[in-house]
C-alpha cells in the first residue's frame, strides 16, 4: 500500500450552521487555513505523507563465468525479478549465453538491459550473431584502460569483450553506475582482493563493484542471502 493517499472531501459539505472557534494554526496539512498550503488542491487534499518525487529506475548488474551451473543461473534469475518487480532494471551481456538465456526467461523484458561486445559478435562454437540494446563503446573502452597498462597492446576484440565490464557497471554512456552487482563464482568473493583461479574473468565485474563501493552479492558464500534481504528491506522502505 502506498505511504499517502488523497481524499475527496466536496461530497461532506453541509448547510448546517457550525459553531465558531478560534483560528485554527496554519500548518502544511490544515486545509481550512485561509492560505493555502502545498498539500491544498481546494477540495482535493492530500493526507498523510507527502507524495515522494518521482523514482528513477535504479539498474544492478548480474555477471558469472561462462561455466555457471543451471541452478545457480536461476538462483541468480529469480533474484533479479524480485529486484525487477521493487522498480530495479537489471544489466546483462549476452555473450554469456547460458546466464542470458535463463535471465530472458524469468525476468520482464522491460526489466532487462542487454549488452553485446559488438554488433555481429558471435559466441564460441555458435554461428548466431548476437542482438543486443547496447554495445561497447570507446567511452567503455577508455574506462577499462585506466588502469590496465596492459590494455593498448591487446587485440580489439578482446578489448570489447573485458570492456563490456565497465559498460554494464557504470552505464552504456557512463552515465548511471548500478547500486549493486550480483553474481556467481565458485570461491564465494566478494573482494577482488580475494580473488583465486575459481573467481575467473568476472573478477574484473567484482573489482568494479568495489570501486563503486556497492554491494557485491556472491551466492557462492553462504552469507549472501542475508545480505541480499537487507539490502532490499532497505529500498522498500
Amino acid at each position: 500500500m502506498s505511504d499517502y493517499e488523497w481524499t475527496d472531501d466536496s461530497s461532506s459539505s453541509s448547510s448546517e450552521e457550525k459553531p465558531q472557534s478560534a483560528p485554527a494554526e496554519k500548518t502544511w496539512d490544515n486545509p481550512s487555513s485561509d492560505k493555502k498550503s502545498w498539500g491544498d488542491k481546494g477540495d482535493k487534499k492530500w493526507s498523510g505523507k507527502p507524495p515522494p518525487p518521482p523514482r528513477l529506475p535504479f539498474w544492478v548488474a548480474i555477471m558469472s563465468n561462462d561455466n555457471i551451473p543451471q541452478d545457480k543461473a536461476m538462483k541468480l534469475a529469480k533474484m533479479g525479478q524480485f529486484l525487477g518487480s521493487i522498480g530495479f532494471k537489471i544489466r546483462y551481456t549476452k555473450h554469456n549465453v547460458a546466464l542470458a538465456s535463463v535471465l530472458e526467461q524469468e525476468i520482464v523484458k522491460d526489466h532487462l538491459e542487454s549488452f553485446a561486445p559488438w554488433k555481429g559478435f558471435k559466441p564460441q562454437n555458435s554461428e548466431t550473431e548476437l542482438t543486443a540494446q547496447f554495445y561497447v563503446n570507446n567511452r567503455a573502452k577508455s574506462m577499462m584502460g585506466l588502469d590496465n597498462p596492459n590494455f593498448e597492446g591487446m587485440a580489439k576484440g578482446i578489448q570489447s569483450i573485458i570492456s563490456i565490464n565497465a559498460a554494464i557497471m557504470y552505464g552504456a554512456f557512463s552515465e548511471s553506475p548500478v547500486r549493486a552487482l550480483l553474481t556467481y563464482t565458485d570461491d564465494g568473493i566478494s573482494n577482488h582482493r580475494d580473488k583465486s583461479k575459481e573467481t575467473g574473468y568476472v573478477s574484473t565485474a567484482i573489482e568494479l563493484g568495489n570501486k563503486l563501493r556497492v554491494p557485491v552479492f556472491n551466492i557462492g558464500d553462504e552469507l549472501c542471502d542475508g545480505r541480499f534481504s537487507s539490502f532490499v528491506t532497505n529500498y522498500k522502505k
